[in-house]
């Protein structure tokens, strides 16, 4: 979850919504204001960045999994 936190606050907004909220797309643009395609391109970009992060935290040991009891509202803001 550190990782999430490292995210722009509008590309951990959308990945909150589609990820964890399990929400499509569309109703995430929205939610939003931003186009479908504005969406795909920054879910795109913010799975690059942690997928990058986690690697990392992999290498040093630093991660560890998320409780699924956690609360969703501080992602969003």
């Amino acid at each position: 979850m550190a990782a999430l936190r490292e995210l722009p606050p509008r590309q951990r907004q959308l990945v909150v919504l589609h990820h964890l909220l399990d929400l499509p797309v569309e109703q995430v643009a929205r939610e939003t204001g931003a186009s479908n395609g504005a969406v795909g391109t920054r879910l795109s970009r913010a799975r690059k960045v942690l997928g990058a992060r986690l690697a990392e935290d992999e290498g040093t040991g630093a991660g560890r999994p998320a409780r699924i009891s956690e609360e969703v509202e501080p992602w969003l803001t």
